[in-house]
């Protein structure tokens, strides 16, 4: 069975997930504030919430970047040309989606469980989701997206055979509709299960719990938002293929779920953690990114670390044995957003240049080529980035002029198709 076969759906099988788990990396982003707003033209955008910066760019965003508290956006966003501008991306497994200056949103890629928001087949172009506007943030996974809205509210669509839209049922949904009974500060999709952050600090998750990647004590699916056990003071969350980790207030992070990605052994022997496990030795932690068997965490200070699997060099620290505990990646400074797909890692740098590392099987870490990198490698000719979003298997960027870029898979629909996998950044018309 190849990784492309998973697109065919059906329900999770707990071999099939252990042979060869992907991460179906949740992407979450921001309306981005001033810096970007006035890059495209628009008139200004109000602060969704705090940044989880790790120093030196005025907007800092992730994979998992900005917790938000509520409020509204201002308007008039953009005027004529400055619309098509895009302020975020976020990348699922084989689609992605970008929300523009005028807050709406686009996507394309592979079409399965209705995931684009429309009924028809898969879109090798950037397409309007119809009837969406005023959207804060936008969130892609292996099975479908999501859209924050300024109020808080959320909305959901795709596959759900798991659960994993939280409305309490089984059914897909190809097109946008309401899915939880409150507002959100920010949402985190993994694999087959979800998360969201509320306002007082504390969690609620929903979907597949085979790894208890829930955190309710229970391997029990929920199909709709149930508490994580024993969590408070929240102010950040991501989530992985399996697992699920939060930042807390004053830089400590605990996590819960799969062994190998929660507890780092690489190995997956050992129980998972069915409620929130705090991770060792982690204080000053700014960003979270849950990778598909490894985790990252960046620091306030501007440096980063990883544990977990390490077969393809996805730790960053010359080799490709795992490790059980946080690992820094040596000589790694200015960090201000990380992002973790199924294999690889990628941050933005002070500069606004992006570096990565890890599995570069269908050129995912931009650098011109499919070698597989142990440590940070530049991604060729991208400067002024200002956000990342990382897929299972390919990479994205939005830069300071509304442009975006993304390289990697080909099944990604990168550059206007499945027309070879690439190796270095695209630009994505609009």
């Amino acid at each position: 069975m190849t990784e492309h076969m998973y697109l065919i759906g059906g329900q999770v099988e707990r071999a099939r997930a252990r042979a060869q788990r992907g991460a179906g990396r949740t992407a979450v982003v921001t309306a981005l504030a001033s810096l970007l707003a006035s890059a495209a033209g628009c008139d200004g955008l109000t602060s969704i919430g705090g940044v989880n910066g790790t120093g030196g760019a005025a907007v800092s965003f992730g994979i998992g970047g900005a917790p938000g508290t509520g409020g509204a956006l201002a308007g008039p966003r953009c005027t004529g040309a400055d619309c098509s501008k895009v302020t975020a991306v976020a990348a699922g497994w084989y689609h992605t989606c970008a929300l523009m200056a005028d807050a709406t949103m686009r996507c394309w890629g592979n079409n399965y469980g209705g995931m684009l928001g429309v009924a028809s087949g898969s879109a090798t172009v950037p397409t309007p989701v119809p009837g969406l506007s005023g959207i804060a943030r936008i969130y892609a996974d292996y099975t479908g997206t999501s859209a924050q809205l300024d109020d808080g509210s959320v909305l959901m669509w795709g596959a759900n055979h798991n659960g994993q839209l939280g409305d309490g049922t089984t059914e897909g949904r190809e097109q946008p509709a309401a899915a939880l009974p409150f507002a959100v500060r920010e949402l985190a999709m993994g694999e087959y299960h979800a998360c969201a952050l509320l306002a007082g600090g504390t969690v609620s998750c929903w979907g597949l719990n085979i790894d208890g990647q829930l955190g309710d004590g229970t391997t029990t699916e929920r199909h709709s938002p149930t508490a994580v056990t024993g969590l408070s003071g929240v102010e950040h969350i991501d989530a992985g293929d399996m697992h699920t980790c939060a930042l807390l207030a004053g830089g400590a992070v605990s996590c819960w779920g799969l062994y190998e990605s929660v507890k780092g052994s690489g190995t997956g022997l050992g129980p998972n953690e069915l409620q929130p496990w705090p991770v060792p030795g982690l204080a000053g932690v700014a960003q979270l990114a849950d990778g598909g068997g490894h985790q990252c965490v960046a620091f306030h200070d501007g440096t980063a670390s990883c544990w977990g699997r390490n077969d393809h060099g996805q730790l960053g620290n010359g080799s490709n044995l795992p490790q059980d505990r946080p690992t820094a990646v040596p000589g790694l400074t200015g960090v201000t957003q990380i992002g973790a797909g199924d294999d690889h890692v990628c941050v933005l740098l002070a500069g606004g240049t992006v570096s990565c590392w890890g599995s570069n099987k269908y050129g995912q870490l931009g650098d011109g080529t499919k070698t597989d990198r142990a440590t940070p490698a530049p991604v060729a000719g991208l400067t002024g980035v200002v956000q990342l979003s990382l897929g299972a298997t390919h990479s994205c960027a939005v830069t300071s002029a509304g442009e975006l870029y993304c390289w990697g898979d080909e099944f990604a629909y990168i550059g206007g198709g499945a027309n070879g996998d690439r190796t270095s950044p695209q630009r994505i018309a609009f």
